[in-house]
């Protein structure tokens, strides 16, 4: 782009430029694509900065040979990826996704092959599938895990306006937006890139009239104040509100029996309705915030969770998984049990959980703790455990309230990974 006099970039360019180029994210087409743009336009500063903000809108879409090259990239994509392609889509151009929440919601959504089945095999296949869309350059890893896995991704910017051009094309999924919202009555799958938006009464209005949504997906940032969220919806099976905090339960919620992945932000107890849910697989609730005050914890798990025998994934940030009330209570599917207090450890209840593979233990500290805690006693009769993590909140370290682990040997055999 420089020659002659102007060998270097100039002084005055290079914040723009270095912001252009991390924009590219090496991808040299994309930096081919921009640097031509440039080449052939105007070198001042209050240009390169409008450049720097709309590389992979503008700038990309007019090159056309550029933008058919990446078009083929997602054309040649195998037939059984691009679903689940497309449905990066629904995450904001610029978040880190978690990978196990992705693979979660694509096995809710029924998005992998016909065949693959309902047991944890699926997810061990999702995440095959993540690693092919990365090594098909679309899906760049963020984060990886210890062990060397997919922690966190996103999608190249580049690809997430293909997978909004396509997913309007084919009706694959349905942006809610302040802008009218036309044709929302014949999408079945509808995300939120701003929560705020709840508040605004004719996008509340157009939520009203698509009664056949399948997944509801907030995938904005963390609101902190309740919103009027619209739950009327009896055919949901995906509902996503983690990033949205409910004051109270949200009662509407117990009717919608063909729910399979439930996540929300919430404080109180669950009430004993929530085994309506039977066909619910994933329940992940969180807490808005962690406190604990002197003497006081929270069992705000009913009984009548072992009757939700089709849970795979259970995640209640320091709740209590209550004693079974009859002998054939059973959680036969439950393969991930995270956030659950260190009293649940028990031989009664792990008992009753014989696929655990992924157990999360989360111990949550009151002032007037005198006494440790036994948390490792029965894990070696979790003969399928591959993951153990144990994490204490609000430590004192005058006190002695785990007792130290036992010997390696004592674990389970199949245990791989111990945080």
């Amino acid at each position: 782009m420089f020659s002659g006099d102007h060998s270097s970039c100039p002084p005055e360019l290079q914040e723009s430029a270095r912001e252009i180029v991390n924009k590219c994210e090496g991808l040299p087409l994309t930096i081919i694509a921009v640097a031509n743009h440039l080449c052939q336009a105007e070198r001042t500063p209050e240009y390169w900065e409008q450049v720097a903000k709309k590389v992979h809108t503008d700038i990309i879409s007019a090159d056309k040979a550029t933008s058919q090259v990446f078009y083929r990239s997602y054309k040649h994509l195998q037939i059984y990826l691009k679903p689940c392609f497309l449905y990066m889509g629904v995450f904001p151009h610029d978040a880190d996704i978690t990978a196990s929440k992705l693979i979660k919601l694509w096995c809710a959504e029924g998005l992998l092959e016909p065949g693959v089945g309902k047991s944890s095999l699926e997810e061990y296949k999702a995440m095959e599938y993540l690693q092919e869309l990365v090594s098909a350059n679309v899906v760049k890893v963020r984060q990886r895990s210890s062990s060397g896995g997919i922690k966190t991704c996103n999608i190249y910017p580049v690809f997430w306006h293909i997978c909004m051009r396509e997913a309007a094309e084919h009706k694959f999924f349905h942006v809610i937006d302040s802008n009218g919202n036309h044709g929302i009555e014949s999408q079945h799958r509808h995300c939120i890139h701003n929560n705020g938006l709840f508040g605004i009464k004719d996008v509340r209005k157009s939520m009203t009239s698509i009664p056949n949504t399948r997944s509801i997906l907030c995938t904005g940032p963390h609101h902190q104040y309740p919103v009027p969220i619209c739950l009327d919806f009896s055919l949901l099976r995906v509902l996503d509100a983690l990033t949205i905090r409910f004051y109270g339960f949200p009662s509407e919620v117990v009717k919608l029996v063909q729910l399979k992945y439930l996540a929300f932000t919430y404080n109180g107890k669950l009430p004993a309705s929530i085994s309506k849910l039977w066909n619910l697989e994933y329940l992940i609730v969180r807490q808005y915030l962690n406190i604990l005050s002197s003497g006081a914890h929270w069992p705000y798990l009913p009984k009548e969770i072992w009757d939700m025998r089709g849970l795979r994934h259970l995640q209640v940030m320091g709740s209590d998984l209550p004693d079974p009330s009859y002998d054939g209570a059973l959680l036969p599917n439950l393969s991930t049990l995270l956030g659950i207090s260190a009293r649940s450890c028990t031989k009664e209840i792990l008992g009753r959980i014989p696929r655990l593979k992924k157990l999360g233990i989360q111990i949550e500290l009151a002032l007037n703790v005198d006494k440790p805690l036994c948390c490792f006693d029965h894990l070696v009769s979790l003969h399928r455990l591959e993951s153990l993590k144990c994490v204490i909140v609000n430590p004192n370290s005058k006190l002695q309230v785990v007792i130290p682990a036992p010997p390696v040997s004592l674990f389970p055999l199949s245990l791989r990974k111990l945080t």
